[in-house]
């Protein structure tokens, strides 16, 4: 969430993520969505292990093929993450986090005119 585009997204919570209630649909807007959500919740090293390393198709040390996958899921997982923070503040909990405050680098105070000018 670093980037410069993703400057106006605030973190979404990881039980509104897990649930998937919240997630109703959402499998039909993005490819190998199971992938994307692993890697959005950091459970996806595990299963690229477990996939390429009992692929035939896709041998281990092929670190080409890996980063090729590895691209296309990041790809993906930003796809869902965006989809999943919109649905995200327009909840209570999610406008909250997105209102301004003094700590968000973003945020510049109201200035109002010097009554005295």
């Amino acid at each position: 969430m670093a980037q410069y585009s993703n400057e106006y997204f605030c973190e979404v919570d990881e039980d509104f993520i897990l649930d998937r209630f919240n997630l109703t649909g959402l499998n039909n807007e993005v490819t190998n969505y199971s992938q994307a959500l692993d890697l959005i919740t950091d459970n996806l090293g595990e299963y690229l292990f477990s996939i390429l390393s009992k692929s035939q198709l896709i041998a281990p040390q092929d670190d080409e093929i890996q980063d090729e996958l590895r691209g296309s899921l990041d790809v993906q997982a930003r796809l869902l993450y965006g989809l999943i923070h919109a649905r995200w503040i327009i909840t209570a909990r999610g406008l909250q986090k997105m209102v301004p405050s003094d700590s968000c680098p973003h945020h510049k105070p109201k200035l109002t005119p010097d009554p005295t000018d």
